[in-house]
């Protein structure tokens, strides 16, 4: 399973994600971006539990925190309705970290952080 593609495609209601830092990110604001930490197995077919920040980029403090809400409820929200998601099911999903303002380094540009956990099984 590629957890990455299951991720992409819980999150494709929020708008613009990526897995990776799309550089420059100030090219792509309002984004979310997925980054897997650890947790991925590498045998195919097997109950995975990534664990991956959610980092939502955006003009303002405020909407940087709703984008990140909004994807981790589009996760829940995926677990919930039991969807098939690029080959996959997701059996839960736990919020380590609620989404929290954190510096982006960037002026005018504002970013939220936090972890999920995910528990996806092949489909």
């Amino acid at each position: 399973m590629d957890s990455d593609a299951v991720i992409k495609a819980a999150l494709a209601p929020v708008g613009e994600m990526f897995v990776e830092p799309p550089l420059p990110i100030i090219d792509h604001i309002p984004c979310v971006v997925a980054s897997l930490i650890d947790g991925e197995s590498p045998w195919v077919d097997v109950l995975e539990r990534p664990r991956y920040t959610i980092e939502a980029w955006a003009e303002s403090r405020r909407e940087a925190q709703l984008l990140a809400q909004s994807a981790i409820t589009e996760l829940v929200a995926a677990w919930r309705s039991q969807q098939t998601l690029a080959g996959a099911a997701l059996n839960f999903v736990r919020v380590n970290s609620r989404p929290v303002p954190v510096d982006s380094g960037i002026k005018g540009v504002h970013r939220s952080l936090g972890t999920v956990t995910l528990s996806i099984r092949p489909a």
